[in-house]
């Protein structure tokens, strides 16, 4: 029994003598080292970590490593084992920090202490990261961080980003300033002010990244404070850059469950500056409330403006957008857009987008207003339309009833890149008396006419009728029109255009204006041509003995140069027996006062013939020159029968 406890005494000495020599001599330190690097590469991947130098003593404890062989970090103080409490001084240097991931080429400093215990400690330090310096002070109990303080005064953003793991996005000057008492999830307690000034964005790396061209130089300004209470960060921003400011006086979050809800006021002086990210040319201001709210990881937001006129509601969610107008005036959305504004108009109606990646979706859309042709000439009108949007491409139908007549427009394509324009189109007028200011012409009748409409460098109309028994084409492009008629009856163009029916035959015309300039050409031929009875008629009976009703004229022309004022024409008619011309007669416009000359040559009589009064009253007499000639002639006829009577 002696024996026994004489062999465990000595076994325990020479265990704890073993133990000793481990943990409190250099030499057992030495032996130890190995086996802690080994640890410390097993159980920490993201860096490659070696100590260096290690020395434990009863009261003392003394470490040196290395962090990626760029970086060394040192730690010494008083170390108590069996109270386990420790007043330990340790630092951080490097001149650059490189891994597998990333390489941060600046000089990184770090000091401070660490007093307490296991249980309970407090952290002190300073330094310089990022050319900022840095304070930071905080508890650690039972291993939760409490009554936490930090400053970071003037760091660089750009190597901030880096030291994080992430690539340079941005530049620019980072301050904070924070005090959390509580960070602890479930008890979050303090406050926290952080601000980035004088920021650039590298639009470059944003490119290439996210896909996403931002203009070259985009600067901005963020100032945030955050007050955390419980389990949430209640938070307000303001985000100035030179695109356009955000401002938000309520952010909240929620960490326990990962969720956001923030009320944020969108204003963008100038939308020219988004051209490069949206790829649509735009202009004009926008200011827009922004309802945002982040859920399950997904992002919605519900967003509402007034800068289209009326009300604009739009609501989105991953990969889909409905926007809803109220109102909304046309002659805002198409100044935004650089679209000629051709109308004046409230929308109302819904667009549906149902993927934004492939932009896919729906509309229908009706408003009513104006077109304004001229100060005198304005059309009302009500519409609507209805469509689809694929790969940035409108396909879409439209109906309009106005006070003009109906239109109707089928296979529209809009090319939203590109800006362009083509439809079908089908108008029709019930009554062209309706047209009668628009034309300063008395119309009647009816008139249908279909064709297409372009728009892309130039705006092109092209279309065709059946009236007046002939067919009608015409072409506009931009401000010029062409015209043609080929086989129209005159009498039926005289009663469209209430005039009197002076004239019948076959009619065949060129037209040519240009409406910015109010000035056009036309050349009429007429086939077959005959006159019908009138006070010309009549008057030409009387005083050339013929009748002018039974000549058929071949050869009958009109050309008239047209300006906004004054119409100057000219005509001939020739038959076997008649010759009726007239030279620059006028029109005046608007009120369609006539003046002309008429020379009627009837075989070997010459009558000359005053027209005036008006385009639909027009009135005809025997020019004085012509009755004292045939007086004259009448006289000398009445001596020359005298004379032969007496010379019998």
């Amino acid at each position: 029994m002696k024996n026994f406890f004489l062999t465990l005494l000595i076994t325990i000495g020479v265990i704890s003598g073993g133990f000793y020599f481990l943990a409190f001599t250099q030499s057992g330190n030495d032996i130890l080292l190995p086996l802690i690097n080994k640890i410390l590469k097993q159980n920490i991947k993201e860096a490659d970590i070696e100590v260096e130098h290690f020395s434990l003593k009863p009261n003392h404890i003394e470490a040196n490593a290395s962090i990626n062989k760029t970086a060394k970090a040192n730690a010494i103080g008083a170390f108590d084992l069996f109270k386990k409490s420790f007043n330990i001084t340790y630092s951080l240097q490097a001149d650059k920090i490189t891994s597998k991931d990333f390489k941060f080429n600046d000089k990184v400093y770090i000091k401070g202490v660490a007093v307490g215990d296991i249980k309970k400690m407090k952290v002190f330090g300073i330094g310089k990261v990022a050319k900022s310096d840095i304070e930071y002070k905080l508890d650690v109990i039972d291993n939760k961080a409490k009554n936490i303080t930090a400053k970071i005064d003037k760091a660089d953003l750009k190597k901030l980003l880096l030291l994080a793991g992430q690539k340079p996005y941005a530049s620019g000057i980072v301050s904070l300033n924070a005090n959390i008492p509580s960070f602890d999830k479930e008890h979050l307690k303090g406050s926290a002010n952080i601000s980035i000034s004088k920021g650039v964005v590298n639009s470059k790396l944003v490119a290439k990244d996210f896909k996403v061209n931002l203009p070259k130089k985009t600067n901005f300004d963020i100032s945030s404070k955050a007050n955390l209470s419980g389990n949430i960060v209640d938070a307000s921003a303001k985000v100035l850059t030179s695109l356009g400011n955000i401002t938000s006086k309520k952010i909240v979050y929620n960490i326990k469950n990962n969720s956001l809800k923030s009320l944020l006021f969108v204003h963008i002086a100038n939308l020219a500056k988004l051209n490069s990210i949206t790829k649509m040319k735009m202009r004009g201001d926008l200011k827009a409330n922004v309802d945002l709210k982040l859920k399950n990881n997904l992002l919605s937001a519900l967003i509402t403006t007034k800068s289209f006129g009326g009300k604009t509601t739009i609501s989105y969610t991953p990969d889909k957008l409905k926007a809803i107008f109220k109102n909304v005036k046309t002659k805002a959305i198409f100044y935004k857009l650089y679209i000629q504004n051709y109308t004046y108009a409230n929308l109302n109606g819904e667009v549906k987008i149902e993927s934004i990646k492939k932009m896919r979706g729906k509309f229908s859309l009706n408003g009513n207003g104006t077109y304004k042709i001229d100060k005198q000439n304005i059309v009302k009108y009500k519409a609507n339309t209805t469509g689809t949007i694929k790969n940035n491409k409108i396909n879409a139908i439209a109906n309009a009833k106005t006070n003009l007549g109906d239109v109707k427009l089928k296979k529209i394509f809009y090319d939203i890149q590109k800006a362009t324009l083509s439809s079908l189109y089908t108008i029709y007028i019930d009554n062209l008396s309706r047209l009668n200011n628009l034309t300063g012409q008395r119309l009647r009748g009816t008139f249908r006419t279909n064709g297409e409409i372009k728009k892309d460098k130039n705006f092109i109309v092209i279309g065709s009728a059946k009236k007046f028994d002939g067919d009608i084409k015409y072409k506009l492009i931009n401000n010029k029109i062409n015209a043609t008629l080929k086989g129209g009856k005159l009498s039926k163009i005289q009663y469209t255009l209430t005039y009197p029916q002076m004239i019948d035959g076959i009619a065949n015309a060129n037209f040519d204006y240009d409406l910015k300039t109010s000035k056009g050409l036309a050349k009429v031929t007429i086939q077959k041509a005959r006159m019908l009875p009138n006070q010309l008629t009549t008057l030409i009976r009387a005083f050339g003995g013929i009748d002018l009703t039974r000549q058929h004229y071949n050869d009958t022309k009109l050309i008239a140069n047209i300006t906004k004022s004054l119409i100057d024409f000219n005509f001939y008619a020739i038959s076997r027996s008649v010759k009726l011309q007239i030279n620059h007669g006028k029109i005046y416009q608007p009120s369609k006062r006539l003046s002309a000359l008429l020379d009627a040559r009837i075989e070997k009589n010459h009558i000359r013939l005053k027209i005036y009064g008006t385009t639909q009253n027009p009135k005809i007499k025997i020019d004085t020159a012509t009755l004292q000639n045939r007086a004259k002639e009448k006289i000398k006829e009445k001596i020359k029968e005298k004379l032969e009577e007496k010379l019998k």
